[in-house]
């Protein structure tokens, strides 16, 4: 089955990938915490972010979304993605975990594109 249609296979190489959407989020939570400077900024940060990153992801990104985009804008929209979260993470000092979510990330979104042109 193609892709992004209802019923369609999960393979490896798409549970890796949810798996790079959920650490952008706790990343995205983290960062946001961290950003603050007061407790309601913190919070404020911590919600806004991620739920900010989880639409984007949903709407333009997602295999069942009605308005996916398509390669390479949607490489071009995840990339953007994980590169802003890298950012917030090494000015927040999560640098390490921000290097590793970075190449993981890439990595995956890149044998995502290889599994699916292969199928």
């Amino acid at each position: 089955m193609p892709q992004g249609e209802p019923g369609a296979a999960v393979g490896r190489a798409d549970l890796a990938a949810f798996g790079v959407e959920m650490a952008m989020i706790v990343t995205l939570a983290l960062g946001g915490w961290r950003l603050g400077s007061t407790r309601l900024v913190h919070i404020t940060l911590a919600v806004v972010l991620p739920a900010l990153a989880a639409v984007i992801w949903a709407v333009w990104m997602a295999p069942s979304s009605r308005r996916r985009l398509r390669d390479p804008e949607r490489l071009v929209g995840q990339i953007a993605l994980v590169v802003g979260t890298y950012i917030l993470a090494v000015r927040t000092h999560l640098a390490v975990w921000g290097i590793v979510f970075g190449v993981v990330s890439i990595l995956v979104l890149a044998l995502t594109r290889r599994t699916h042109r292969g199928a």
